[in-house]
């Protein structure tokens, strides 16, 4: 952990919510600023980054018995994708277990010197998700969520947990935000976004709105696939707020 400045988690409330998508552009997009970044995958029964980064490649140890993280344009990445033969396995261990591998995978991988490590947490509020926030000192955490009702509820439970354990809550983002017509242009909100008012009463701040469209869906990242995209650019925008709310000293800086 000495050698890892700043240590980013990215939490929901619940599944299936773009999360892991999110957490993958985003590391790369702060790797496009400069700067050496890691990306550790520790949902381990919903592992995902090596689907979503389409990297076929098994893991391997060095010399000093360390694991060596998967490279992916200029990023370091760890996933259980790596480690399972096929894609599909289910990882049926206890909760207890799933903590004790997932820290031998982080204080075991060979991450080098990063200046931030992007961490694609596990959905919900539940003992693995704790055991991590306890056992690795995060910097800060964004939260990803969907317009729906039953998603932003999920969204403020994750607030609520990180409030209680005071680790500093960077923003919201909001994922398929909006659908836009690729014939005539016209964007339409399917849901009501009615949790303005409760992010103020949380002094949290929205720092992006992604569309519901096929380009982040595609086999690979859109910063891969469409880097000088609108939706890329947001991307790299929201690295800059990350970027900056570190500058300003806003997020604490990881090794205690």
């Amino acid at each position: 952990m000495n050698n890892i400045n700043y240590i980013i988690a990215i939490a929901s409330g619940k599944g299936g919510v773009g999360k892991s998508t999110i957490t993958a552009n985003l590391a790369l997009a702060m790797n496009k600023k400069g700067y050496k970044v890691g990306l550790l995958d520790a949902d381990i029964y919903g592992y995902s980054q090596s689907k979503i980064l389409s990297v076929k490649q098994n893991i391997f140890f060095n010399n000093n018995k360390l694991i060596q993280p998967i490279p992916y344009y200029g990023i370091k990445v760890m996933s259980m994708g790596f480690i399972v033969k096929k894609q599909t396995k289910a990882i049926i261990w206890r909760g207890p277990i799933i903590s004790k591998f997932l820290l031998h995978l982080f204080n075991n991988t060979n991450w080098g010197y990063l200046d931030y490590l992007f961490i694609d947490m596990p959905p919900g509020t539940g003992d693995i998700l704790l055991s991590i926030s306890k056992n690795i000192s995060l910097s800060g955490v964004i939260i990803i969520t969907t317009p729906q009702e039953i998603s932003i509820l999920g969204a403020f439970k994750g607030i609520n947990m990180f409030k209680k354990i005071k680790i500093p809550i960077i923003g919201l983002i909001e994922n398929m935000s909006f659908y836009t017509c690729n014939c005539c242009g016209y964007s339409n909100s399917i849901f009501n976004n009615k949790y303005i008012k409760i992010l103020k009463k949380y002094k949290i701040k929205k720092i992006g709105c992604f569309p519901l469209h096929k380009y982040i869906c595609d086999k690979n990242p859109i910063l891969i696939s469409k880097p000088k995209s609108k939706i890329s650019s947001l991307f790299k925008f929201i690295a800059d707020i990350i970027d900056k709310k570190r500058t300003i000293a806003q997020l604490v800086r990881a090794p205690r």
